[in-house]
């Protein structure tokens, strides 16, 4: 069965408590919560986890580390700060995080995410690489980096990330690389996902026991989650990895 994770934004409880029940009742495996959307996402307050994490009684909710807006190369002082955001989120009730950490030459960098992702099992958290793996200059490298480190997830639209071009066209990396992830890792689809384009995106798909789509948009009303949006998309996505 292929999970559908919805993004929620938390700039304003009550109205993210508002989006995470709409996601748990619309049959969401998972919620990552982000803070500033407009800037692609940062890491939310701790009232924020700790809220969303009552809202959503069942594993997971899965939280957004990255300290500012911009790329997604790290200052020392800054990879400390996504370590105590990575201790915040477990002392708030958090699942697992989504960080990521280019070096200069545009590859995962290694060594910080090493530490990142071995504080973050420590404290009983999946780690997952959000959409710098897009920014990454050859995602195949990328993968297995991500592998070799043991992440749980990675988030990509199989199109490069700062050119915020949506998953649609990223359709033939996006397969290729779950045929090359080979279960390994789960692969998370998201970048303009919604239940009229899901379809498209998954059909002619390699066979994947580990295989995810992710929504921030596609399942919203305004600027609200919409409980028969989210289901829609289940839907959708059933339908289409079981053709």
């Amino acid at each position: 069965m292929i999970k559908v994770e919805i993004c929620i934004a938390c700039d304003e409880l009550e109205a993210m408590e508002a989006d995470v029940d709409a996601a748990f009742e619309g049959g969401a495996a998972t919620v990552e919560l982000c803070s500033r959307m407009d800037v692609g996402g940062l890491t939310p307050e701790i009232d924020f986890i700790r809220a969303a994490r009552a809202a959503f009684p069942r594993d997971g909710v899965m939280v957004m580390i990255r300290p500012r807006a911009g790329g997604f190369t790290y200052s020392l002082d800054e990879i400390l700060t996504m370590q105590r955001q990575i201790h915040w989120a477990a002392a708030a009730g958090a699942d697992g995080v989504v960080m990521g950490i280019l070096d200069a030459d545009g590859r995962l960098a290694q060594a910080p995410l090493a530490e990142l992702v071995a504080l973050a099992r420590s404290l009983g958290l999946q780690a997952s690489i959000h959409r710098a793996f897009d920014d990454a200059g050859d995602p195949f490298e990328a993968l297995e980096t991500a592998i070799e480190l043991r992440c749980d997830r990675i988030l990509t639209a199989g199109t490069p990330y700062q050119a915020d071009i949506p998953a649609v066209a990223g359709i033939a990396q996006l397969h290729d690389l779950i045929l090359h992830a080979e279960d390994r890792i789960e692969i998370v689809i998201g970048g303009g996902v919604n239940a009229e384009n899901v379809g498209l995106i998954l059909r002619d798909a390699p066979p994947a026991g580990k295989l995810a789509v992710h929504a921030f948009s596609g399942v919203r009303v305004g600027a609200v989650v919409d409980v028969e949006r989210v289901r829609a998309l289940r839907t959708a996505a059933k339908r289409a990895v079981l053709r």
